[in-house]
């Protein structure tokens, strides 16, 4: 097998006194990726809570830069008597004028 095998950079950093820094550090490591995937869990959490509560309450459209819709929530396709999948790629203006 070519290359250096765990047995050797386990010899290396023993040889080194460097083993238990290396073992802190992944400690750490793992610790920090911890706290950040619990942080992801919260902030996702928190923003389908916003979304809930956004979506019982109001009309929700999303458009790209064109003004062409890309998402509504089911309060505007209540409110507008229209489908999504009617209202997925039309511009405001294009079913409001025509209703």
């Amino acid at each position: 097998m070519d290359g250096i095998t765990l047995k050797q950079i386990g010899a290396f950093l023993r040889a080194a006194n460097l083993e238990k820094k290396v073992i802190s550090a992944y400690g750490q490591a793992i610790a920090e990726r911890n706290y950040m995937d619990e942080e992801h869990r919260r902030t996702v959490k928190e923003l389908s809570d916003i979304k809930f509560a956004l979506d019982k309450s109001a009309i929700v459209a999303i458009t790209d830069g064109k003004g062409k819709i890309e998402y509504v929530n089911d309060k505007f396709t209540e409110i507008s008597k229209y489908r999504r999948d009617e209202l997925i790629g039309q511009t405001h203006g294009q079913f409001w004028l025509s209703s």
